[in-house]
Formats: C-alpha cells, sequence, structure tokens
C-alpha cells in the first residue's frame, strides 16, 4: 500500500472479521508510514476499558499511525443508549489516542418532481 502511494488505509469490522484493533495491528506491523483507522469498531463488541487500552497500545507501538473511529453499526440493526457510546469515547480520550466520530444520518429520499409535459 505505501509503495502504491496510499497515506491511511481505513479497516472495517464485521462479525465474521478480524477484530478491529488487531487487524490494525497486524496492518501496522508490516508497514513503515502507513496510517491505519479502525472505522468502525463497535462498542458493542468491547467496553471502556478494553477500547482504551487497545488504542493505547496501539499508539504507543505505532507512533501516531493508528486512528481508532467509533461506532454503533447500523441504527436499524442495534439501539444505541448514548450512555455506553459516550462512557468509551470519553475512556479513550483520556487515553490521547486520536478518536473519529461519525455520526449516522439516515437519508431522507425525496421523490423527484413529476416530469412536466409541455404542450406547446
Amino acid at each position: 500500500m505505501e509503495r502504491l502511494g496510499f497515506g491511511t488505509l481505513w479497516v472495517g469490522e464485521l462479525p465474521k472479521s478480524k477484530e478491529a484493533l488487531a487487524h490494525s495491528a497486524i496492518l501496522l506491523g508490516a508497514t513503515q508510514r502507513l496510517m491505519v483507522a479502525a472505522g468502525i469498531a463497535n462498542i458493542w463488541a468491547r467496553d471502556a476499558i478494553a477500547a482504551s487500552n487497545g488504542a493505547n497500545a496501539l499508539a504507543e507501538a505505532f507512533g501516531r499511525r493508528f486512528l481508532l473511529g467509533l461506532g454503533v453499526s447500523h441504527s436499524p440493526l442495534v439501539s444505541t443508549p448514548s450512555c455506553r457510546r459516550g462512557a468509551i469515547t470519553v475512556a479513550v480520550r483520556l487515553s490521547g489516542v486520536p478518536v473519529g466520530a461519525v455520526r449516522h444520518r439516515p437519508r431522507r429520499h425525496r421523490r423527484p418532481p413529476p416530469a412536466s409535459r409541455d404542450r406547446s
């Protein structure tokens, strides 16, 4: 990836994929300059202390080449109590590791206006 000129690689987390922080560690260990961003590490898969400690370990090992993105998953699939999201975000921010924040905003689909028929 570095030889191709990429500066940052974003990795996701799904039920059947690698755990986000472990996957990031593998990628960081295989590169010299590439920034790796976990986007999005699911807050239901780890508690606040685990998220903070894992992100802190990656920051110590690889400098500022790691960005932790936290999220709740897709809104129709999970309920999102803000207390859990807030606790994890606070714990990780206290660790000093850069945290990415992405808010889910549902798209509002608008119907296109009816095609006008020119009757001239």
